[in-house]
């Protein structure tokens, strides 16, 4: 079904044109161009706005099994990396200084790191496309050259937050604002000691067939474009479940954990220690996706952790008759009631 969203106006047109006009210059977009950017992306947000209505309206229970998480094999040990060193999630992102929808995607990207801290690690890998942004590889270069004095990152937000221009003047006042030493950033520049730097980031992403930008790999897993919040967040959450981590616990009742996530943990939901990883945090010790999905539940009663300060007795959801998983707890020698 195609939701009505309505045409976009001459006036829209205008304002977007208008607001990223210096990225424009030279790429001979015509205004039919940016309209229908314009229209396939209020027709794409309209219908996931429809979707999610639709699914809050409903209680919809899927028995089919998600297929496999394809992944690809991302090397990223030339790239620029923040975040947690260890981190359980990488996100390798490879991006144009001078795209528009790389632009959009960094603010997603800092609330993506805020959220889960050292939980992530993002890696930034160069794909300048010069077809259509001529001066987007000089940028590179100059990031490249801010990164040998420890300010890669401040450059980079500097560069994003400017004009999509990369002239030495240019080049060398977002320089000084983030303090580097301007003559040895000058040098590194007037150098091109990264050149090769910046070709080995595009050939890798044509090696991957990447072809557009923004492009992430989060844990080998291939996003494109500039998505929502919710979209990171929902992938990131799914890698740290895989990897045994818990993430961010927000609004959850205090005493009741979930553990059997069926879709995240299959038909064998059993409690594994205290210290093992868990799903997620009920709304309350009845809200649990075990009990509807696989009716009758066993519950089992074991004292709070250590320091816990809600009540202090832990609900944990197991499904009725269901062998302990490899190398978790089967609470063998607990008692277990019916409820």
């Amino acid at each position: 079904m195609t939701p009505n969203v309505g045409v976009v106006t001459e006036q829209e047109v205008q304002r977007f044109y208008q607001a990223n006009r210096a990225r424009f210059e030279g790429e001979g977009a015509s205004r039919e161009q940016v309209r229908a950017k314009l229209q396939s992306q209020r027709l794409t947000n309209a219908r996931q706005a429809y979707i999610q209505k639709l699914q809050s309206q409903a209680n919809v229970v899927v028995y089919l099994k998600e297929p496999p998480v394809t992944r690809v094999e991302v090397p990223l040990n030339g790239g620029i990396a923040r975040g947690g060193a260890k981190a359980p999630v990488t996100i390798g992102e490879f991006t144009d200084f001078h795209c528009p929808f790389c632009k959009r995607a960094q603010s997603t990207m800092e609330e993506v790191l805020a959220k889960f801290g050292d939980k992530v690690k993002h890696v930034h890998r160069g794909f300048p496309i010069e077809r259509l942004h001529p001066q987007a590889p000089r940028a590179h270069l100059a990031a490249r050259c801010a990164n040998e004095q420890a300010k890669f990152w401040s450059y980079h937000d500097k560069l994003y937050a400017g004009p999509a221009r990369s002239n030495t003047e240019q080049l060398e006042t977002y320089a000084r604002d983030v303090g580097l030493d301007i003559a040895a950033f000058e040098q590194c520049l007037s150098s091109g000691k990264y050149h090769a730097a910046v070709q080995n980031d595009i050939q890798e992403r044509s090696r991957l067939g990447v072809t557009g930008t923004p492009t992430f790999f989060i844990n080998g897993r291939l996003l494109v474009g500039a998505h929502p919040l919710s979209k990171f967040v929902e992938i990131v959450e799914d890698e740290l479940a895989r990897a045994g981590e818990r993430g961010p616990e927000e609004g959850a009742h205090p005493c009741c954990w979930c553990l059997a996530i069926a879709r995240k943990i299959g038909p064998a939901s059993v409690w594994r220690g205290r210290s093992a990883p868990f799903a997620r945090r009920c709304s309350s010790e009845v809200d649990c996706p075990a009990l509807e999905a696989r009716g009758p539940a066993l519950l089992l009663r074991r004292p709070a952790p250590a320091g816990w300060t809600g009540p202090s007795r832990v609900a944990a959801t197991v499904a009725a008759q269901q062998p302990a998983a490899a190398g978790s707890d089967s609470g063998a020698g607990r008692r277990w009631d019916r409820r």
